[in-house]
């Protein structure tokens, strides 16, 4: 049997094997990804998935690289893509 598998629960009448859930933000309660366009969420070889600690150390490694960047760019960024907020700003980033 394949490590990523898990049975259904006994006396639900199916054999049938699922796949092991990915630690996952993007992946929803149906067991489905909220990110891409798919039926079902595909498990861990996905390109997209990703924890909450993957996350939120990618959330912080954006907003050091936002706030290295000079103000004029900042400016520039925030009024194209932020309607001229600068989320990179706030310092609230729960790495858990």
């Amino acid at each position: 049997m394949d490590n990523n598998a898990k049975i259904t629960e006994a006396g639900s009448g199916a054999d049938s094997i699922m796949p092991e859930e990915p630690d996952c933000v993007h992946l929803s309660e149906q067991y489905r990804c909220n990110l891409l366009l798919v039926k079902k969420c595909i498990g861990a070889e996905c390109r997209f998935c990703q924890s909450s600690y993957e996350r939120g150390r990618s959330y912080k490694k954006w907003q050091d690289v936002m706030n290295t960047m000079p103000d004029d760019k900042q400016l520039a960024i925030s009024a194209a893509y932020y309607n001229g907020q600068m989320p990179w700003k706030d310092s609230a980033v729960d790495l858990q």
